[in-house]
């Protein structure tokens, strides 16, 4: 499954790169984030499987899964912001180091 996931994001950041510059006369700004993040379903599995929790958890450079609402939520909270007023065309990848060797 890594080709395939690989292609579809290679694919998103592309697409976020090429709004970007087509979007950028009408001062449209167009960013992506790309999040390691519990969401409900994962949260799903984990009640399920809980060693699952401690397993992703490895894998992280950070030591954990992000939290929605404060990891997240403030990275798209930025974006949408004045403060990000000078940034377009870019994927913030939000995930607590898990994807440094792709």
């Amino acid at each position: 499954m890594l080709p395939a996931y690989s292609m579809a994001k290679g694919a998103l950041r592309g697409f976020v790169k090429s709004l970007a510059l087509e979007w950028a006369a009408l001062g449209v700004r167009v960013n992506a984030v790309s999040p390691l993040a519990r969401t409900p379903a994962m949260e799903n599995a984990i009640r399920e499987d809980p060693p699952l929790a401690g397993r992703l958890s490895q894998r992280v450079p950070l030591g954990r899964l992000g939290d929605p609402e404060t990891d997240i939520g403030a990275a798209v909270a930025f974006l949408a912001g004045p403060d990000s007023s000078y940034l377009t065309g870019q994927t913030m990848v939000i995930d607590g180091g898990r994807f440094l060797g792709l």
